[in-house]
């Protein structure tokens, strides 16, 4: 007749005696306790008083205490907080004189990115595709 327990992702339904889906009810929800109370939430988004709330300025998952744990493209973890990328061409940086990756026709060097032989989109260095 009813649920004993429900899978994660799922909550009881006390009205129709079943378990309910908690992202039908819960926006960007992963987990629930009920359908008022979300408890962990989609990638980019962290649960706050039973809801998802998006996390600001780059950050994609939370660390200890609250803190930014994780950033997105284009930004670096520094102290606890998501920071812009600002070396040019760069899409993946670790710190703010680090690029990881560079946009396409661009290659990383010496931190930064230099340009690709003119004839290449993507490249290793600046002699070869």
């Amino acid at each position: 007749y009813g649920c004993s327990s429900c899978l994660t992702g799922f909550y009881y339904n006390y009205n129709t005696g079943q378990c309910s889906l908690c992202r039908d009810i819960l926006q960007n929800c992963l987990a629930c306790t009920d359908k008022n109370t979300c408890t962990s939430c989609i990638l980019g988004y962290y649960p706050l008083s039973g809801s998802c709330v998006k996390y600001t300025n780059g950050c994609l998952a939370s660390g200890t205490n609250g803190t930014c744990g994780y950033c997105g493209s284009g930004f670096y973890l520094n102290q606890s907080t998501c920071v812009a990328c600002s070396i040019s061409n760069c899409t993946q940086c670790s710190s703010a004189t680090n690029c990881s990756v560079c946009q396409d026709g661009y290659f990383v060097s010496g931190g930064g990115c230099a340009g690709c032989p003119t004839s290449c989109t993507t490249c290793d260095s600046g002699s070869y595709c």
